[in-house]
């Protein structure tokens, strides 16, 4: 995931478009509710997608100038997580990371613009963070064996 940006504001509520709440449009596409909940898992920064098409900029980043708005259904969820005392292992939270990664690749790369490109990316992201644990695993016997 790319770095955090250094000024961000909180959405005081949801919005009509909030990936968080169910039957809006962000809330029935699938790769949007999927990176939303993988942000959730990881305590990585969910924007609010309506604030930043609102202020001139994309899907992905506000305008030149704009502070980042964290979406109000995301902090929602943190603070469900963090009352509950919920914590992912590491290498469930680096695995959740690979993939969160892998859909803003999707997102952001114009030579992934088919189905088989796109699943073979993941695919080799995937592969790709197994190798890194295998490697990083003294004992052969947890390995995947490149699986």
């Amino acid at each position: 995931m790319s770095a955090a940006p250094e000024e961000f504001v909180v959405r005081r509520e949801r919005c009509d478009t909030c990936a968080f709440t169910p039957g809006t449009p962000a809330n029935r596409r699938g790769l949007t509710v999927l990176k939303a909940k993988l942000c959730v898992l990881t305590s990585d920064p969910f924007y609010c997608h309506d604030n930043l098409m609102a202020t001139g900029g994309s899907e992905l980043e506000p305008a030149p100038g704009t502070p980042y708005m964290l979406c109000r259904g995301f902090v929602d969820a943190m603070e469900a997580r963090l009352a509950r005392d919920i914590r992912e292992p590491d290498w469930k939270r680096r695995f959740y990371a690979t993939l969160n990664d892998a859909i803003a690749e999707i997102e952001m790369n114009p030579l992934l613009n088919t189905q088989e490109k796109r699943m073979e990316f993941v695919n080799n992201a995937i592969a790709g963070y197994f190798a890194a644990e295998d490697a990083a695993t003294p004992d052969a016997r947890l390995n995947c064996g490149g699986v």
